[in-house]
């Protein structure tokens, strides 16, 4: 007799539940195991269709040659996407279609950016990623664990090649079975950790790694010459209508600068700087603005406000216009980015997050 063990799993990245069945060894009745290095000892059951989870089949059943389950699955993302859209006021653009041929569109977990046969992830903020590893190779490992591994199975020529400095990369590659298609793809996970800390992991998903390297260039084992890929996390870029913008929104930000006497190390006191930012938009393209900001030597603290109203027009859909900011118009950059259920309205390189 021969012992297995069997959950169901609900995988995030292709919005679909699996049977996940786990055992010692293969068996000639069930053929190689198809999980991820993620998921040792495992095979993969999902269902017939993408939407219909009463038929579970068999991995490499040939009744699946002819569906085509990562369509209805990206059908599903949308149909989430609408619903937490609305969730914090139904936003007027969803895709944008950029003028080098890239299209950005809106998932549940990632923004998603494609031309050609090249498709590029950029996730959002995931606390189980982004935590914070002294070991550059061990966070780049977990990343992996989480945000790639659960979509794939059957890898090989896996690599994880991070770049260590003051603004290290992370890297990793590998051949894999794209679970949702059942088709064969070249996948690297990377990311740039710009000074001052920050980035965001993209997941670029090729045809092969010749194709990818076409596009984007062969690894470096440098930290130079990797402006294209770390470039594609500009693509998480959504244009503004005036009905996205009713509500409040609020920018904070705060720093402070310890003084030290060169000459005998003592303390010389401390500068702090601290302010706030908020636009109300309401009814007929009326918005009211205030700034409020305390600055100076603590213990010596200054405090400043100012505020305004008006009324706001948008020249086109990345450009927003005021009529009275601290005593005279003002046109402003504006556009989205998005966050997990959420966006954050960007307005001359300044973020603001919606607060009602």
């Amino acid at each position: 007799s021969k012992r297995y063990s069997y959950k169901k799993e609900y995988m995030t990245g292709i919005d679909e539940w699996n049977l996940l069945l786990t055992t010692d060894a293969t068996t000639n009745r069930d053929g190689p195991f198809n999980g991820s290095t993620n998921y040792p000892g495992t095979w993969f059951f999902r269902s017939a269709t993408a939407h219909n989870k009463t038929e579970i089949v068999l991995p490499g059943d040939p009744t699946l040659a002819n569906k085509q389950p990562a369509k209805s699955t990206e059908k599903g993302l949308d149909k989430k996407i609408a619903t937490i859209n609305t969730a914090t006021g139904l936003y007027a653009f969803n895709t944008t279609n950029f003028d080098d041929g890239w299209t950005s569109t809106i998932h549940e977990d990632w923004v998603q950016v494609a031309k050609g046969g090249h498709k590029v992830l950029i996730h959002y903020p995931n606390k189980k990623a982004d935590q914070y590893s002294a070991d550059l190779l061990g966070g780049l490992k977990n990343a992996w664990d989480v945000l790639v591994a659960p979509r794939y199975s059957s890898a090989r020529n896996m690599e994880f090649k991070p770049i260590y400095g003051w603004q290290s990369i992370e890297f990793a590659e590998s051949d894999l079975i794209d679970i949702a298609s059942g088709q064969p793809v070249y996948v690297v996970l990377f990311k740039f950790n710009y000074s001052g800390g920050g980035g965001r992991y993209l997941e670029i998903i090729s045809s092969s790694k010749p194709a990818y390297e076409q596009e984007f260039g062969v690894y470096k084992k440098e930290g130079s010459g990797w402006d294209k890929l770390s470039g594609m996390a500009n693509y998480n870029k959504f244009a503004v209508a005036a009905s996205d913008l009713s509500g409040k929104w609020s920018s904070d930000y705060s720093s402070t600068v310890q003084y030290v006497n060169a000459v005998t190390g003592n303390d010389a006191g401390m500068d702090s700087h601290a302010s706030n930012e908020n636009f109300l938009f309401g009814a007929g393209n009326s918005y009211k603005w205030d700034l409020g900001v305390a600055s100076g030597r603590v213990g010596a603290i200054k405090f400043q406000s100012v505020r305004s109203s008006g009324q706001f027009s948008l020249k086109d859909n990345w450009h927003l216009t005021f009529s009275d900011l601290e005593g005279k118009p003002r046109t402003s950059d504006v556009h989205f980015t998005c966050i997990k259920g959420q966006r954050i309205l960007w307005l001359d390189g300044k973020s603001f997050g919606r607060v009602d």
